[in-house]
């Protein structure tokens, strides 16, 4: 069974590149999600329903029976979303089989099945209740669906692989994180969404991951949260794209310029801890935090900001000096942090490894990984993202 359960040191780096890439590749269609109508595809239709027998029946209730609401209907969902990607991509999987997977891929988060201390991955653990589960059903198909359940936590998940189990990884990062949305027609999604509500489920599954990450620090689920998962499932375009008209007099671009409108009168909100004066446009929930000091880029100065409003759940570092040879001590943080390089160079520590960062290039550092960095000839400008609310460090020089 090729599936890693508990990372060790080399796993997790392996595991943490291939995720933030993926995450990174996944951005245009996570834009044509919000944007587009998508492909307009008219043989993605949603007048399919799941197979039903007594086999499947018996999981349904077991499901049922088992999951908290949110979760169901995650489970549920993933089943339409891998079955229309499994057409749209010309893919024949086992519908049973394909529908069980689905139902039961979540199951060990529930806590009639949730793993004991000692268990490496609430994904390992929920494919060996299934895989005893459909033993005694008589369901001839028992390994086939363990191992794509155990599987489903992996970053990227081939046909190779088994075909209920690429579709199932596929339906269940679409539901979670918005991944592929782009690819389905927008009234398909829309369809499914109404008929199966996605109420309470980001904050369901955000619960579940953190106790994960807590309880079994060296899991997939673990270093995938600790990397950020919170932001795609907050941003998921499955949440806003049954609406996706911007509000009355709101363009959806205005490059290099914010756009003032007689029907959007910014309202001020007050000041933050450092001073800056945050307006609030009215009727969006849209914030403009202005730099206390009124300052532009290009000048020596370094500002951080945490606690943003509108749920931002990010924290910013923006940095800019022409000074070589500045930069912080060695140190890491419990979640990811992107630096988006803007102007000149620095030379990173990463764990044990270097790397020279320059103007135009993105570096993302996992969580728990000591990292620090040095300015280059010249300076450097960057904007530094950590993806928790407040800043939280722990210094190792």
């Amino acid at each position: 069974m090729l599936v890693r359960n508990e990372l060790d040191r080399a796993a997790k780096l392996r595991f943490a590149r291939a995720a933030v890439f993926a995450q990174l590749s996944g951005l245009p269609d996570q834009l044509r999600a919000r944007l587009t109508d998508g492909p307009g595809t008219a043989a993605l239709t949603t007048d399919r329903e799941p197979p039903d027998t007594a086999l499947t029946r018996d999981v349904l209730e077991l499901a049922r029976s088992s999951y908290q609401e949110p979760l169901l209907g995650h489970c549920i969902r993933t089943w339409f979303w891998a079955d229309l990607l499994g057409r749209r991509d010309g893919i024949k999987p086992d519908d049973e089989l394909l529908y069980v997977a689905c139902l039961l891929h979540d199951i060990a988060l529930t806590d009639r099945h949730r793993p004991p201390p000692e268990a490496a991955c609430f994904a390992g653990h929920g494919g060996e209740v299934a895989r005893t589960t459909l033993v005694e059903l008589g369901a001839p198909y028992a390994d086939e669906v363990a191992q794509a359940i155990a599987l489903h936590m992996n970053v990227h998940v081939s046909t190779d692989q088994g075909l209920e189990a690429h579709l199932l990884h596929a339906g269940a990062h679409l539901d979670v994180a918005g991944t592929r949305a782009g690819e389905l027609p927008r009234q398909t999604i829309r369809a499914v969404v109404a008929k199966h509500p996605r109420d309470g489920f980001p904050a369901c599954f955000a619960n579940e991951m953190r106790r994960e990450s807590t309880e079994r620090p060296n899991s997939r689920a673990a270093l995938l949260w600790r990397l950020g998962m919170r932001l795609p499932l907050n941003h998921n375009p499955l949440d806003r794209i049954t609406d996706r008209q911007p509000a009355r007099g709101v363009k959806l671009f205005s490059p290099g310029r914010l756009v003032s409108r007689p029907d959007l009168v910014p309202s001020t909100v007050g000041r933050n801890l450092r001073g800056d004066l945050m307006t609030e446009i009215a009727n969006t929930g849209a914030v403009v935090v202005d730099r206390a000091d009124g300052r532009d880029d290009g000048e020596e100065w370094t500002e951080n900001y945490e606690q943003l409003p509108g749920g931002a759940g990010v924290s910013l570092i923006l940095e800019a000096t022409t000074k070589e040879g500045v930069g912080p001590r060695l140190h890491m943080h419990p979640y990811a942090e992107t630096f988006i390089i803007r102007r000149g160079s620095a030379t990173f520590t990463v764990g044990t490894e270097q790397v020279v960062g320059r103007a135009g290039q993105i570096l993302v550092v996992p969580a728990d990984t000591p990292h620090k960095f040095s300015t280059g000839p010249g300076g450097y400008e960057a904007v530094h993202i950590h993806a928790n609310a407040t800043f939280e460090t722990t210094w190792l020089e």
